[in-house]
Order: structure tokens, then C-alpha cells, then sequence
């Protein structure tokens, strides 16, 4: 079980979420404006149950 749910902002290819899983955490959104970060970033994870925020100053909204 997680022990707590994070958001990645500016995720680039996601080294902090690496970080941030490596202790126990679960991301529930991500956050990138850069195409071919994103690129790799989906490929690097599962990310098909995430919300993809993009552009992070144009947010209204963010998961809990």
C-alpha cells in the first residue's frame, strides 16, 4: 500500500518520481509542456491512470 499520493509539476522524464515511488509514494497526475519529455515520460511509465495536466499554469483543477 502507498503511504501517501503525489502530483510530478515540471515532470521532464521523471527522475523525482522515481525518487518519490522509491518511498512509497503513488502519482496520481503529472504535469510537462516539453513533447519529448513527455514522450519519454509515458514510456518510462504506466501512466494510463494518471491525469496529464500539461501545461501546469493553465490548471484549474488538480486530483486528489
Amino acid at each position: 500500500m502507498n503511504k501517501f499520493k503525489f502530483i510530478d509539476l515540471f515532470a521532464g522524464i521523471g527522475g523525482f518520481r522515481v525518487a518519490l515511488e522509491n518511498a512509497g509514494g503513488e502519482c496520481v497526475a503529472f504535469s510537462e509542456i516539453d513533447k519529448q519529455a513527455i514522450e519519454t515520460y509515458t514510456s518510462n511509465f504506466h501512466t494510463s491512470d494518471e491525469e496529464k495536466l500539461g501545461d501546469i499554469t493553465k490548471c484549474k483543477n488538480f486530483p486528489e
